[in-house]
């Protein structure tokens, strides 16, 4: 609202954009389809609103338990449905014109990776190999990114490295990573409207928000 407000357009990877990643860097399926599909579902699956957060993103035994969590959603809304897989370690890397400009870990199976003393804990050899993937990723002709963006990856047990998701980079938590260094970020991924180039609007976040329904 505030953004419209002053007229600045909010870049941000379209919701459908996992889809398009070639299979070495998602290592799972995925579909984009609708929360009336999602709840036909027999079998567990993740589940996750694939514009904003309308309800819990989750492994649900079936589709029938997705009703209570999404109850009084429109059946259209967009939603993104994946194998369930386990993820060993997790990685959120700030990007600028394909170039990670700070990064850190956040999560390891089923907690966070901060530590009492508010660093957060990876091992060298997980971020080594966290930042290969991610610079494998953005050094890709076939991956196509806003440029300016935040992207989360993680490890996914017995299979290895994969993407997890794309989030804007103004609505993205910021967890051991270096303040300094997210900021370009922010600005680049904030663009008044009179600055606006023609391969700079197939980022708008409303946009694609638009396309997506």
């Amino acid at each position: 609202m505030i953004a419209h407000k002053l007229s600045w357009a909010l870049l941000d990877a379209p919701p459908n954009w996992l889809l398009h990643l070639p299979i070495p860097y998602k290592k799972r399926v995925i579909e984009y389809t609708t929360l009336a599909e999602a709840r036909k579902l027999s079998q567990a699956r993740f589940v996750k609103p694939a514009l904003e957060k309308l309800f819990a993103a989750t492994v649900y035994p079936s589709g029938v338990h997705l009703f209570e969590e999404s109850e009084g959603l429109a059946e259209a809304t967009p939603v993104l449905v994946s194998e369930p897989v386990e993820w060993d370690i997790e990685f959120r890397f700030f990007v600028l014109e394909q170039r990670v400009t700070t990064f850190s870990s956040y999560w390891r199976g089923n907690r966070p990776t901060r530590l009492d003393d508010g660093t957060w804990q990876a091992e060298s050899a997980e971020i080594e190999e966290a930042r290969h993937f991610i610079d494998s990723l953005l050094a890709d002709s076939r991956v196509q990114i806003p440029p300016a963006i935040v992207i989360d990856a993680g490890k996914i047990r017995d299979r290895g490295w994969a993407v997890i998701e794309a989030n804007a980079a103004w609505a993205a938590g910021i967890y051991g990573c270096d303040p300094l260094q997210i900021l370009p970020v922010l600005e680049h991924a904030c663009i008044h409207r009179t600055q606006l180039t023609p391969e700079l609007v197939v980022w708008e976040s409303n946009r694609n928000a638009k396309r997506a329904r």
